[in-house]
């Protein structure tokens, strides 16, 4: 799942524990997520999981977060475990129910590094 463009998309009101958009496990790489509005999720606005433990590197990067709203979702308006090398232009992230931004290493070979 490699080099993917997701854009003009409204990922809203997604359930109870629903997420706006998931990009599960490692290879998950060079995605352009651009002018969307994710928001009103019971959980995080967008998750990324570079899952070690279902084959490849253990890291998403390479990934374009651009134009985007992310706003009132119940937890982190953008999760990431295990990614590295990410730009994030434009985006309003706002009001969500923890972190804006949350870069950690969990299920991840790494943890984040080099993104801007």
């Amino acid at each position: 799942f490699e080099n993917n463009y997701v854009h003009d998309n409204l990922r809203s009101k997604n359930g109870d524990v629903g997420v706006g958009v998931y990009f599960a496990n490692a290879g998950t790489d060079n995605l352009i997520i651009r002018n969307n509005r994710i928001e009103n999720n019971a959980g995080h606005g967008i998750h990324f999981n570079g899952d070690s433990s279902v084959g490849g590197d253990g890291i998403q990067s390479g990934h374009l977060i651009e134009r985007n709203i992310i706003s009132n979702n119940g937890e982190n308006g953008m999760n990431m475990d295990g990614v590295q090398s990410f730009t994030l232009v434009d985006t309003l992230i706002a009001n969500n129910g923890r972190h804006g931004v949350r870069g950690f290493q969990i299920d991840a070979s790494e943890g984040p590094a080099d993104s801007h």
